[in-house]
């Protein structure tokens, strides 16, 4: 992005005292704002410490800290404090608190797997009727926490109330807070303690909050009653809001300005990433969503590899999954001839979709049917990620094991990892680790095996995470000799993705909260991992120019490729055939937004009128890509 400061960047910047929301459209550097926010806020003499920076994950509240540490050393020394900008996400800010003033220890959280183990338990004890409303799957769980989450805010009655009210019982008995937890917990100890509430209000005089189309309207009220200053910087777009089926309120930035009605409102209008073609397609298009701000965005970037030989934005029916597959092979072969001529750097060709499952199906057929010339470079998903997946599987294994003797499902999946000789006919019914210990050290030939398997369970279980992974990878596993078994042009994949994931490790300070994270953990390395493939695919050793991604919409979001391919653009699946109200078609809309928007030299859509001898229709939103009927609801 240009780093010369916009004049509608400069207004939001330079934003004084109390409530300011910023509209930043996509590739509009709202990062950068925030940044130069904070630095101007410095240069004003307000202490650091006085600042509280929110965002929505950790990787993201990580990623801003290290960009405002870089800009802090470019500034004067007298500026300087030696205090820090707080950084966090709502959910560890009112955790903070509640450990901070109300004694509660960090350890409460319900971790995914502990509410899974509650729900087992539900399920266990219900009817058989009962057992028939609760799906006793991964996926069947989080459509229940969802139901949950939803009476929590609502108090709807359901078909789930029973096992709800059981959920509470158990978690109340053990204890325990989840994450919307967080937020009930805070605001009634709050209210029942102004002294208190008192204290934490002198605490931040500045909060400047990331992706606020995302908050949630409780998190909004408990952070204006505790900013009794007003100084509330908010940034974000409505456009981009794609969580409504977590409970968001998409129109939060109303209602954030009818609560306080002094808000400044600041517009970013030019968009650093996208092609002017790319830009006007997508705005078009979310321009049929009501009650929207309305924006006028100009591109402020011109790309020197773009090429008229290639159409910044591309749609196409076809009538047949063949013809679409070759449609967009020849696409991507426009590309890379594109490339060669250019000798462009390493380019990104992103492959998004609303489904999972439509994801999968495409990867593989892309994969079945391209030819050297145009072919997929996923090693890294398929084969680096799946030996650094497996690695955390046995890790995890081996914690849980540590922590829980009787888990014979883990010591099975390790217990030749590394090879022990251990048979399973000599794991009895019901499993008790201690006494296979006892029996395999009256085995001739087995002592000194056992007693270094018993050695290595203690080690890990009292290190922290990351020192149990180091322990792991270099006493147990012998990394080094599996990555020397690696092709030489992977390797350095292979580490890259090692690195990180020791890196990320760091934040956890015990390994039962880290096991209890396993299924998120391995979900942010590699969306970690999908960020840095610019810059592996600069190395020669990986043998490719281009990198390929596939990715949900969802999933897409906060990134940014230089091509973008959505595929299957049909009836019925976008928008998903769930959809019926307006509010979820409009959800379902800007999701398709959000996809349209990563790219930033050109975008092809696709559709198909036959799948699988099946007459298709192209999507219901294929008509709005160039109709000239637009919503006149804007704000």
């Amino acid at each position: 992005m240009n780093l010369l400061v916009n004049p509608e960047q400069k207004k939001a910047m330079e934003h004084e005292r109390g409530p300011a929301l910023v509209i930043a459209p996509p590739g509009s550097g709202k990062t950068f704002v925030i940044i130069k926010r904070l630095q101007r806020l410095i240069e004003k003499n307000v202490s650091p410490d006085k600042i509280l920076v929110i965002t929505f994950t950790k990787a993201a509240a990580e990623e801003m800290q290290q960009r405002y540490l870089k800009e802090r050393k470019q500034m004067p020394l007298n500026s300087v404090s030696k205090n820090n900008i707080t950084f966090q996400t709502f959910h560890s800010y009112f955790l903070s608190i509640l450990v901070q003033f109300f004694g509660f220890q960090s350890s409460c959280i319900l971790q995914l797997e502990e509410k899974i183990q509650y729900i087992k338990q539900i399920y266990h004890n219900a009817t058989k009727e009962q057992q028939q409303l609760l799906n006793p799957t991964t996926e069947g769980f989080q459509l229940l926490f969802l139901e949950f989450r939803k009476m929590e805010k609502h108090s709807l009655p359901s078909e789930c109330s029973e096992y709800y009210i059981a959920y509470k019982q158990l978690k109340e008995e053990n204890r325990k807070l989840d994450l919307d937890d967080l937020l009930s917990m805070t605001q009634r100890k709050l209210r029942e303690n102004p002294k208190i509430l008192q204290k934490i209000q002198e605490q931040y005089e500045y909060f400047i909050i990331d992706e606020f189309q995302d908050a949630d309207q409780s998190q909004i009220d408990l952070i204006i009653k505790i900013a009794v200053h007003e100084n509330i910087f908010c940034v974000g777009d409505d456009d981009q809001a794609i969580y409504g089926f977590r409970g968001v309120n998409q129109n939060i930035m109303n209602y954030f300005r009818e609560l306080l009605i002094k808000t400044s409102v600041y517009y970013l209008t030019v968009n650093y990433r996208s092609r002017k073609e790319i830009i006007e397609f997508a705005t078009h298009f979310i321009s049929h969503n009501g009650y929207r701000y309305k924006k006028e965005i100009e591109s402020g970037i011109n790309y020197e590899s773009a090429s008229t030989s290639i159409a910044a934005v591309r749609t196409g029916v076809y009538e047949s999954k063949e013809l679409e597959l070759g449609a967009i092979q020849k696409h991507i072969k426009s590309i890379q001839d594109i490339k060669e001529t250019k000798q462009a750097a390493c380019i990104t060709i992103a492959f998004l979709f609303r489904t999972n499952t439509e994801l999968r199906k495409y990867e593989a057929l892309l994969q079945q049917t391209s030819d050297d010339k145009v072919s997929l470079n996923t090693k890294f998903k398929d084969s680096e990620m799946k030996i650094v997946k497996d690695l955390l599987k046995d890790f995890c294994c081996y914690l849980k094991l540590s922590m829980n003797h009787r888990d014979v499902f883990s010591f099975l999946q390790i217990m030749n990892k590394p090879q022990r000789y251990f048979q399973r006919k000599d794991v009895q019914e019901p499993f008790f680790l201690d006494d296979f210990i006892l029996q395999m050290k009256r085995k001739p030939g087995f002592s000194h095996t056992t007693e270094r398997f018993v050695h290595d369970l203690k080690m890990i279980s009292n290190l922290t995470p990351f020192a149990s992974f180091q322990y792991f990878l270099h006493k147990i596993y012998s990394i080094d000799e599996i990555v020397k078994k690696e092709d030489k042009n992977n390797i350095t994949i292979l580490q890259r993705a090692l690195t990180q994931c020791k890196h990320m490790m760091r934040e956890y300070q015990t390994v039962s909260i880290f096991v209890s994270c396993m299924d998120q953990f391995v979900d942010e390395l590699k969306e970690s991992m999908k960020d840095n493939m610019n810059s592996l695919g600069e190395k020669k050793s990986l043998n490719s120019n281009y990198q390929f991604v596939f990715s949900t919409y969802h999933g897409s979001k906060g990134l940014e490729y230089n091509h973008v391919i959505i595929p299957g653009i049909n009836h019925g699946l976008v928008p998903h055939k769930k959809a019926r109200t307006m509010e979820e078609l409009e959800e379902e809309r800007r999701m398709l937004y959000v996809a349209m928007t990563r790219a930033k030299e050109s975008l092809f859509i696709t559709s198909v009128r036959s799948k699988n001898e099946k007459s298709q229709k192209p999507s219901d939103f294929w008509e709005e890509f160039y109709s000239s009927t637009i919503s006149s609801n804007s704000l």
